[in-house]
């Protein structure tokens, strides 16, 4: 997303959206239900493998839409509405990128799914991390996946939101913590490189990799949460570090004054907080990052 011709494209186009949709829809069931299949062949039955799904960005977006649409099986109307607007495009839609195993358990959904007549087909995910979120700006779903259930179950067991106090993305316009019995939001600030927008800039604080580790290792105990806690909440975790700890400090204060100045322009802004507003604000993260004047 450096220019943000991808968010324009999949939120202006429907035909793009829908295939976008389709694509990562198709890839997260075709591996979810393969590792279920695997964890029976194993004598696993009803211990099923624990999944948990990160979206960083506008990837947050993308990948709400296309939970919502294994669970309503809008993906049906998706793949169909592409493939009569456009029948020449069967490469939009085309699953290639699955292994044999995981398209033929996709077909098995789509069976499911075209049989279906109300309720949500059963696809259950026990962490859903949204890094940076950009939902309220650029999600086509028309429903509320976090509140989808099965039966009387959630189909998304735990759910948490990764912000950062200084990136200005996030803060675009946030996105709003659900009614969720198992819902937490995470707010980070250390800055341990320019880029402080960065999926592994995110992931690499305690706070963040303990909270998916809590979800799906077995192993991961509350004594392993305390300890990651404790280290979240040390200078290096709170403040600067890493790279930019190693910078001189005429260049480190300039950092950290663009980073600040960003974010107080956007406080500023109260209103027309858009698209636009957005792709500007990713914009002007790459510069700094990279080190150029914005």
């Amino acid at each position: 997303a450096d220019f943000g011709g991808d968010i324009l494209l999949y939120r202006g186009f429907d035909l793009v959206a829908r295939a976008v949709r389709l694509r990562v829809a198709a890839t997260i069931a075709g591996e979810v239900f393969e590792r279920n299949v695997a964890a029976a062949g194993e004598g696993l039955e009803g211990t099923l493998p624990k999944i948990a799904i990160v979206g960083h960005s506008m990837g947050t977006a993308v990948v709400y839409d296309a939970l919502w649409t294994i669970v309503s099986a809008g993906f049906l109307d998706d793949k169909a509405t592409v493939m009569k607007q456009l029948p020449g495009a069967q490469w939009l839609v085309d699953l290639g990128l699955l292994t044999p195993a995981q398209a033929q358990r996709f077909a098995v959904m789509e069976t499911t799914a075209g049989t279906m007549q109300t309720g949500t087909l059963p696809f259950f995910v026990d962490r859903l991390m949204l890094v940076s979120d950009t939902i309220p700006l650029v999600s086509q779903a028309a429903g509320d996946y976090l509140a989808a259930k099965f039966q009387t179950d959630f189909q998304c067991k735990s759910f948490t939101e990764v912000k950062h106090r200084f990136d200005p993305v996030c803060q675009t316009k946030p996105f709003k913590l659900p009614a969720h019995p198992d819902a937490e939001e995470i707010v980070v600030k250390h800055i341990h490189q320019p880029n402080v927008h960065g999926l592994a800039h995110y992931l690499s604080h305690p706070a963040v990799h303990s909270s998916l580790f809590r979800a799906v290792i077995p192993e991961f105990r509350l004594k392993d949460l305390a300890v990651a806690q404790k280290l979240a909440a040390t200078a290096e975790w709170t403040g600067v570090g890493g790279a930019v700890a190693k910078m001189v400090d005429a260049k480190k204060a300039e950092l950290l004054a663009k980073l600040e100045a960003l974010g107080a322009e956007l406080l500023s802004t109260p209103t027309a907080r858009d698209v636009l507003l957005l792709l500007d604000l990713l914009k002007r993260l790459r510069t700094i990052s990279k080190g150029d004047a914005p």
